[in-house]
């Protein structure tokens, strides 16, 4: 026996605009304590760092599953800064977080490189997905536990 499958159930979340990444960072701010940027090919955030050179960060190599991804990434690049209006003026003139449904590739000029927010205790309170353009926060569930945050 078949059984209809509702399109609406099944249907991917819009992409969000420019204007939605900005207000769910906004209203992400007042808790950030720490930014990470997740490239998972080392030179991807190379537009980004130059950016932020001035700025001290600590790098990690390897990400276990989590934060919108349901697999460990052993070669991702992890660079984690102190919140500072510098990375998100940074992140603007690079053209956001990702770009929007209309344009192809998903890529603005940030590349391949998902952000995770952390708060003041180190837990993460939102996370980006860029390939899949994607913004995850404490009221999304994506179903399946290694992709929720951590």
């Amino acid at each position: 026996m078949s059984r209809a499958v509702d399109p609406a159930v099944h249907a991917r979340p819009a992409v969000p605009t420019r204007d939605a990444q900005r207000a769910w960072l906004a209203a992400l701010r007042p808790r950030t304590a720490q930014l990470e940027f997740v490239a998972n090919d080392e030179s991807a955030a190379d537009p980004l760092l130059a950016r932020l050179a001035h700025l001290p960060s600590i790098l990690t190599v390897g990400v276990g599953p989590g934060n919108g991804c349901s697999r460990p990434r052993p070669t991702a690049v992890v660079h984690r800064f102190a919140y500072d209006r510098e990375i998100l003026r940074a992140l603007e003139e690079l053209g956001g977080l990702f770009a929007e449904e209309s344009s192809a590739p998903p890529w603005t000029e940030l590349g391949d490189v998902d952000l995770v927010l952390r708060d003041a205790q180190g837990r993460a309170i939102g996370a980006t997905v860029a390939h899949e353009r994607m913004l995850i926060d404490e009221d999304h569930d994506p179903g399946d536990e290694n992709s929720r945050l951590r």
